[in-house]
C-alpha cells in the first residue's frame, strides 16, 4: 500500500495507486515528508516476477524484468533521496527508476545480501523528480535475481 509522503497519497489496495507529488489539491489527504511505495502493489509486470505472500517483497528471478505503478502526479519538480530496500544472493545488479517513460534514477551494482530475504537499503541522494502528469512509475532489474520491498522517496 502507499504510505503518506510530501508526495500527497492516499492508502490503496494492492494493483492500484494514484500518487500526486508536491501538494496537487486537497485530496489524496496525506501531508507526511516522505513517501514509500511497497513495490509488491504493482499494476502491470513483466512475466519474471512473483509476488510473495502478503505484502513483503517482490520477486524479480529473470533478466530485463520489471514492474509498474500507474497514477503519478508530480506538482512541481523536487529533489529527493530514493531509498530502494532490497535482498539478494548475488552482487552486481542494476534497478533503474523511470517516471513518465524518463530514467529518474538508477541503483547500480547492488550488492549482495547474501540472502533474497536479508534486505538492506541503498540510497542515491538529490534525485531531482520532474514535476507533472506522468503515466507510470517503472522499476526495472536490468540483471540479476533481487527481492524488492519498497522504494522511499525523502525530501531534501
Amino acid at each position: 500500500n502507499l504510505s503518506t509522503g510530501t508526495f500527497k497519497s492516499k492508502a490503496l489496495p494492492p494493483h492500484s495507486a494514484t500518487l500526486a507529488i508536491g501538494g496537487l489539491g486537497s485530496n489524496p489527504p496525506n501531508t507526511a515528508e516522505d513517501f514509500r511505495l511497497e513495490l509488491e502493489t504493482l499494476d502491470r509486470s513483466s512475466s519474471g516476477y512473483t509476488a510473495s505472500g502478503g505484502n513483503a517483497y517482490i520477486n524479480y528471478n529473470s533478466p530485463n524484468s520489471w514492474g509498474e505503478y500507474d497514477g503519478i502526479e508530480v506538482g512541481q519538480t523536487g529533489n529527493y533521496d530514493l531509498i530502494l530496500r532490497y535482498g539478494s544472493h548475488w552482487g552486481g545488479m542494476d534497478v533503474t527508476i523511470k517516471l513518465g517513460g524518463q530514467t529518474v534514477a538508477t541503483f547500480s551494482n547492488l550488492p549482495k545480501t547474501w540472502s533474497l530475504t536479508n534486505f538492506t537499503e541503498r540510497t542515491i541522494t538529490n534525485v531531482t523528480v520532474p514535476g507533472g502528469s506522468n503515466p507510470a512509475l517503472r522499476v526495472e532489474v536490468e540483471n540479476g535475481q533481487v527481492h524488492l520491498d519498497y522504494l522511499e522517496f525523502k525530501t531534501r
